[in-house]
């Protein structure tokens, strides 16, 4: 989803640091905007920007469509902002983005980071003070999913629906 609260606007700002930079970075928004004034923001802050993509917006993206995406890049992006509502809140993308083995950027977030810092897969940064150089250095030298286990295996709830199951049936009389 596509809103302010999932900071879509650092995204976008954070890629256009970063093209200065490396012209070859190019981001691409994947997802369903519902409020029509986030998604005007959107579009006037990515047009006259060639390397900033669009899909969805006004439209409904089907998951298997995101994944597809997400697969084929080379660096995702959790730039969720610490708000109360979202600081034990587990975003769906860090387990998409895991499970695919896709290296990230991802707010400092003490519970986010220490699922990612299982696999070697995210680059912490402070999204209020980015330094854009610095990020862009480790997004290249920082070894990513090199802790030699399979993040796929661990991360989808194929792995987990047994321990689900058990917990369920402990709980339960």
């Amino acid at each position: 989803t596509l809103a302010e609260n999932t900071c879509v606007f650092r995204a976008i700002d954070l890629a256009k640091r970063l093209h200065e930079i490396d012209p070859k970075v190019e981001l691409e928004i994947v997802g369903f905007c519902a409020q029509p004034r986030t998604l005007q923001g959107v579009k006037q802050h990515i047009e006259n920007h060639p390397y900033i993509t669009l899909i969805g917006g006004a439209e409904l993206v089907p998951h298997a469509r995101i994944l597809e995406h997400i697969a084929r890049a080379n660096f995702g992006i959790i730039s969720y902002p610490l708000l109360p509502y979202l600081t034990n809140k587990m975003p769906t993308k860090l387990y998409e983005y895991i499970g695919l083995e896709l290296p990230f950027l991802l707010t400092n977030n003490r519970p986010w980071v220490n699922l990612a810092a299982q696999f070697n897969a995210a680059v912490v940064i402070e999204f209020d003070q980015i330094d854009a150089y610095r990020t862009l250095e480790a997004m290249r030298t920082q070894p990513f999913y090199s802790k030699g286990m399979s993040s796929a295996e661990h991360i989808f709830w194929e792995t987990e629906e047994m321990k689900f199951v058990y917990a369920v049936t402990t709980l339960l009389p």
